[in-house]
This record gives structure tokens, sequence and C-alpha cells, in this order.
């Protein structure tokens, strides 16, 4: 009983505990040694909750708990830092403005889990409404992503319910046997078992505390539970052999920044990429896929010229990705991919419809900040850097056997990954990226990235493969697991790495 004790001390400063929750739920997207945070978090706050006076005190400590774990989960923002590709710029406000954006993104995001602890304090103490709790959990998650779309509107953005970035069904990507339950219903079956688990603990907890049963039994209770959660967590992955059917090159690439090439360095550039793009027609795969926006194709002019030059290097059958950014017939810019199939003789085009806030274009409130503290300028070079619009839907991929296609931050988004694979004829997802602004993206934004992936492609049933600008090469198969490329061309700034599914 000193534990409860103890324990009962931190809720009577229910802030506290609170902010505890939040830095257990954000700790599971830090690390994969924390995966069991998300879990215990929720079951933290739902204790809190429990002891709160009214509705609007429950909703207070879960926009606490929710803030704290955005913060946490959106701290990869500060490797953008410093935004050298907007030239000479104050670093203070960099430091300032990304600072507001991370600030305000966690917090509108937050606002999800401060609805569930909202309906949570009615649930909590009713009789059937209690178990309802892991589905409004699920629901304030859908809730949260639909706030940052609203508070992040800008130019080029939507209101939508993309952004998927905290949702802790992610921080099950990696168990072996909880995973499974990505199988169809995505992170969103994910998460309702994470709120179940919680659920789970909490009423633990609660007869603990209520002595319904002695303390041994309520230990062994205890132990087999979490025996039987941590130790399925080392299971082996899925695995259903088959014979392989589709090989896949990826060019990946190391470039900084393109807008801030030189001429010559963007000859240069270019001169790599054909060169990689010839080691990928020869290794005689059945899919080329280019990083996004790496308009590799377009120096040859036409698309007769195209595939004029892959028939040179190779008499198989072959599907190239590559992808570009176009004005639309209002002057905005959108970003493609074109899809060259030599089997049809045919490019088609698949428009991007997820944009980034605060990377394809920029939110209003930012906007209008810098307006009001004396930023015209640099406002005005803002909006012509990120000044991208979503392009329109295509009826692309219906005259060739063609992959869908998951641009970059796509990923996020389980509405846009169920999309694509919706669109995709040929049982693969091609999933070009580009993280050129990222400094440090490896120190938890590509372990976030990597979470995601696997659970969409679990949910979806496709295997998906990366191509990437300073990101390491990756590709799943159909059931998540990691599969290895064989490296076959690599330089200094390009790569070429071969898969077969």
């Amino acid at each position: 009983m000193l534990f409860a004790h103890a324990v009962g001390k931190v809720v009577r400063k229910p802030f506290v505990l609170s902010a505890i929750s939040g830095i257990l739920m954000g700790s599971a997207f830090l690390s994969p040694f924390f995966w069991w945070g998300g879990i215990v978090g929720l079951a933290l706050l739902l204790i809190v909750i429990s002891h709160a006076p009214t509705k609007r005190y429950s909703f207070r400590y879960g926009l606490c708990a929710g803030t704290v774990k955005m913060l946490m989960v959106g701290s990869w923002a500060w490797t953008v830092y410093p935004l050298d590709w907007i030239g000479d710029f104050s670093p203070v406000l960099e430091i300032l403005g990304i600072g507001w954006v991370w600030f305000t993104g966690s917090v509108s995001t937050a606002l999800g889990i401060g609805c569930f602890a909202y309906i949570a304090h009615w649930a909590i103490n009713h009789r059937y409404g209690y178990w309802f709790l892991p589905a409004a959990y699920v629901v304030s998650e859908v809730l949260g992503s639909l706030f940052f779309s609203i508070f992040e509107y800008g130019k080029g953005g939507s209101i939508n319910i993309h952004s998927s970035f905290g949702y802790l069904g992610y921080t099950l990507a990696g168990h072996g046997l909880l995973g499974l339950g990505a199988l169809s219903t995505g992170v969103y079956g994910l998460s309702l078992l994470v709120g179940f688990l919680a659920l789970a603990l909490k009423r633990l907890w609660d007869m603990y505390q209520a002595e319904r049963v002695s303390g041994t039994r309520i230990h062994i209770v205890y132990a087999v539970s979490i025996l039987f959660v941590f130790g399925t967590y080392f299971l082996p992955p899925l695995v259903h052999p088959q014979d392989s059917f589709i090989s896949v090159a990826t060019v990946n690439t190391e470039f900084r920044n393109q807008q801030s090439f030189t001429q010559p360095e963007n000859a240069d550039r270019v001169r790599m990429l054909i060169e990689a793009f010839t080691a990928a027609l020869k290794s005689e795969s059945d899919v080329i896929v280019f990083p996004e926006t790496a308009n590799v194709l377009e120096v040859f002019g036409t698309p007769e010229n195209a595939f004029n030059f892959i028939r040179i290097q190779t008499s198989r059958d072959v599907i190239v990705v590559d992808s570009d950014e176009i004005k639309d017939k209002t002057g905005a810019m959108n970003v493609r991919a074109v899809l060259f199939d030599t089997k049809t003789q045919a490019a088609e085009v698949v428009y991007k419809n997820y944009l980034v806030p605060g990377g394809e274009f920029v939110p209003y409130h930012v906007s209008l900040l810098m307006s009001l503290f004396g930023f015209g300028e640099s406002r005005t070079a803002f909006d012509s850097v990120m000044a991208f619009v979503a392009g329109e839907n295509s009826s692309a991929m219906k005259s060739s056997v063609l992959p869908g296609v998951l641009f970059c931050s796509e990923s996020v988004s389980p509405v846009q990954v169920f999309r694509s694979s919706r669109a995709a004829s040929l049982p693969l997802i091609v999933h070009p990226v580009s993280h050129a602004w990222f400094h440090h993206p490896e120190t938890l934004f590509w372990y976030q990235l990597d979470l995601m992936n696997r659970v969409q492609v679990r949910m979806v049933g496709l295997p998906l493969v990366q191509a990437a600008n300073m990101w390491g090469p990756l590709a799943y198969d159909a059931y998540g697991n990691p599969v290895e490329g064989k490296t076959i061309f690599k330089t200094a700034s390009t790569s070429v790495v071969r898969y077969e599914f």
C-alpha cells in the first residue's frame, strides 16, 4: 500500500500526473525501448481523469498531457534549423518561428486529447460508457488531426484528417504480436488496442486500491500481464514466403536543397542522375523510382525521347517513376509524378494531394504574425518558396498496369496510403521522398516515419519501396517487414538499390 499511497499524493497534483502521462506517451515515439510508454501514459491519464472534479478540469488535464506528448513527438521540427535554404535570415527569428509552429501545432493537435478527457470524465464511471473509452480515444486522435489542419490552414492547405503524428497505435508497430493488429485496420486498430490495454491497467489499479483482491493475487495478475505483453514483443515478424515477381530499383541521392544550386551545379546533378539511371536500367528491374521532384527525364525534352533512351539501355519492359514541380493553369505550383511505361509507350501523371503546413505552404497564422511584426519582405520570400497547392485528382493509371504513388509526407496519412493502394493496378506502392530541408532527421523523424510505414503497409497489404533524397533506401514487404536490397551502383551523391518482391 506504500506505492498506492505515494501515487495517491501525486494524484492530488493532477497537472503533474498529466504532464508525466504526456512524457510517457511522447517517449514512445523517441526510442523502441519506450514502446510501452503509450499504454502506461494513457492509463495514467485515465487515473487522473477519474479524480477530476468536473469535465472542464478533465479537459484541461487531457490538454496538458496531449500538449506535452506532441511537443515530444514533434521535437524533430528543430532539425530544420538553420533554414539555410531561405538565404540570409536572422537566427533569432528562425528559432522563434520554428518554436511558434512547433508549439501551436502541438497544442492544436492536443485539443483532441482534451476532448477525449472531457468525454472520459462521464464514461469512466458509467456502467456501459466505460467500455467505449478505447473507441473514444481513437476518435480523439482523428479530431486532433482535424484541429491541426484547421489551425495550420493556409493557401494550398485543406481541412483534413491526414496528419497522424502522435497516434499511439504507431508505438506498437514493432511489437511481434500486438503489431498484427494493424492488418486491415492500420493505426486505428492499433490505437484501439492501446486504449483497451490502458483501460485494463487502469482497472487493475482500481482493484488494487480498493483491495478487492489480495496483494499477492494482484501482483500475480500484474506479473503475468507484463510478461505476456513484453514477452510477445520479441516474437519474430510475420513472414509468408512467396516467389518474387516484381523487381524494383531505387535511385537514392544526397543533394541538399536544390534551390541554392547554381546552373553548373544543377547540370552536374543531372549528369550524376543520368549515370545512376543508366545503371538502374541495366539492372533488369521492372520498376525504377527516383526521389520526389528529382525531375530527371525532363532532360530528354519529350516522352518519346525518354522512351528511346530507355530502349537503348534495355530491351525489357520497364516502368520509370519520376516527379517534378509544375505550374497549373492559375500559376500555382503542383507536385506531380510522371510514370513512363515502355510497354504501352504512355506517360501518365499523378498529382500530390496532401501538402505539409510550413513545408509546401505557409499557414495563415504564420503569415499574419510576420506581417504584424514588420517582416513583410520575409513573408514574401516564404510565400515564393512555399507556394504549392494540391493537384487535381487524376484519372491516371487506367491504361497501364502501374504501381500506386505515395508522395513525400503522404505516408503520415492513412487516408492517402489507402487511396494510393486503391489506385495501384500493380501490387506495389512506390514512395518518392525528399528531406533536404532537415539537417539531422535520423534522430527522431526517420524513426517515426519508419513506424508509420510499417503500419500503413500492413493496413493495405502491399509492399512499399522508397526512393529518397537525404535518406537511406527502405523497403517493406506486404506485412510491414523490412526488406534488404542489393546496392548495384554507388557514388558520393547517388546510389541504386535493387529489391525483389
